[in-house]
């Protein structure tokens, strides 16, 4: 971005959200949205600018869960610019691990109660899948699938790749709640496995952790299930990445379709 958008941007800033504005960076995570380092009176903070519309009750959950420790808090929003302040949660150099810390912050999400929530429409999204892509994977039986398996519904991230997830000084944290609402817990499991690459064996026994974390036993139809979703999970987001020119993210995730045919 060149230094008279942001300071046009910087302007904006400080007349909606009444803040003196003393330094704005732009930052390089987010595909779909542009994020900004903002400093004001010596505190650090994330300013996001959305590209479509603001999801508003996605950020009412968020600021639930930032009240346990989880994510950052949502300071302000306002609608007509499309914008959204929040506090800024440091990073450490270290990448995220797929462990029982970062699960245990995943069941917390999925522990969380809303009287009012809408549900993702994983069916659409399949359905939504373009023609030159449905080769990779069958999509009618998808279909079938999400039909005849168990639910296992809750509150849910679906977006659980490594970018979201962070290492901060305090410990593993989950950012960027844009697409949170309720799913099935599955979508989620699928997105962690795949976004760390594991195999099945692997991914399994991810699963059987997450169970055992929150003193469950692990259901029956577990392999059956992470199969379709993680198919699902791989196609939906490969067409995402492709849709927006990130074609190296895209190819990544097209090596591990393979793995999870049946």
């Amino acid at each position: 971005m060149q230094h008279s958008e942001l300071e046009k941007l910087k302007i904006k800033v400080d007349t909606v959200f009444k803040v003196s504005v003393e330094r704005l960076e732009k930052l390089t995570k987010g595909v779909s949205n542009n994020n900004y380092l903002m400093v004001s009176k010596g505190e650090s903070y994330l300013v996001k600018c959305y590209s479509h519309g603001i999801p508003t009750e996605a950020l009412k959950a968020q600021n639930k869960l930032a009240q346990q420790g989880i994510t950052s808090k949502v300071l302000q929003y306002d609608l007509r610019t499309r914008m959204a302040l929040f506090t800024f949660m440091p990073e450490v150099c270290a990448e995220p691990k797929l462990n029982t810390a970062l699960l245990a912050q995943v069941i917390q999400v999925h522990s969380l109660e809303l009287e009012v929530y809408e549900v993702l429409d994983l069916v659409g999204y399949v359905q939504a899948i373009d023609e030159e892509l449905r080769h990779l994977v069958d999509i009618e039986w998808l279909i079938e699938s999400l039909a005849s398996l168990p639910v296992d519904q809750a509150f849910c991230h679906n977006d659980l790749v490594m970018s979201n997830i962070i290492q901060s000084p305090e410990g593993v944290r989950l950012i960027d709640f844009e697409y949170a609402c309720h799913s099935d817990i599955f979508f989620d499991l699928a997105a962690l496995v795949c976004s760390f690459s594991c195999g099945v064996e692997e991914a399994l026994t991810v699963v059987e952790s997450y169970f055992s974390l929150k003193q469950q036993v692990m259901p029956s139809y577990v392999q059956a299930k992470l199969t379709v979703f993680c198919q699902i999970y791989l196609i939906v987001s490969i067409q995402w990445y492709e849709q927006r020119g990130v074609i190296t993210e895209a190819e990544k995730l097209r090596q591990l379709v393979k793995q999870w045919l049946s």
